[in-house]
């Protein structure tokens, strides 16, 4: 028989672990979908998106010291 050695957690704390995990997806997806350009009427192309997630990633990564 094997044994777990996991600390017993409130279902109340899972239930706040996965909720965090699923703003910070949600976040991820909402970065990397094309944004309209509003002086040009249409999406951005994906050089600009790709761009914008990368000056995004750059900043983030300086914030957290990494």
């Amino acid at each position: 028989m094997v044994f777990w050695s996991i600390p017993d957690v409130s279902s109340e704390y899972l239930l706040a672990l996965l909720q965090g995990q699923l703003k910070r997806s949600r976040e991820a997806w909402r970065l990397v979908q094309s944004r309209p350009n509003i002086e040009e009427g249409q999406l951005e192309t994906p050089e600009e998106l790709a761009q914008r997630v990368e000056e995004t990633t750059t900043l983030r990564l300086a914030v957290v010291g990494s």
